[in-house]
């Protein structure tokens, strides 16, 4: 499902089809996060969390990669190289 790419690169965060899922909307209590998406890492905010079928799944606010000044919103697998936490201050991962 997921390709990885050439040492030193990141793979992107898998998109999830958007829906319904048991279980309650987890809240995220460290909401800052580092996606990579279309190549390249984006500031994102993790709104909450859900239980997929094979694992924990994470509804995103991030920004644009086409650079469009509003954020985006996905559902995303949980991947811990393709998602990363951030803090205040930090640059991209790679």
């Amino acid at each position: 499902m997921m390709a990885l790419m050439d040492a030193g690169q990141s793979r992107d965060a898998v998109e999830m089809p958007l829906a319904p899922h048991r279980g309650d909307h987890i809240p995220a209590r460290h909401p800052a996060c580092w996606i990579h998406l279309a190549g390249g890492w984006r500031r994102g905010w993790i709104q909450h969390w859900l239980v997929g079928t094979s694992g924990w799944l994470a509804w995103v606010q991030y920004e644009d990669p086409d650079g469009r000044p509003w954020p985006r919103f996905g559902m995303f697998a949980y991947d811990e190289e393709a998602v990363r936490p951030r803090e205040e201050g930090q640059g991209p991962p790679d």
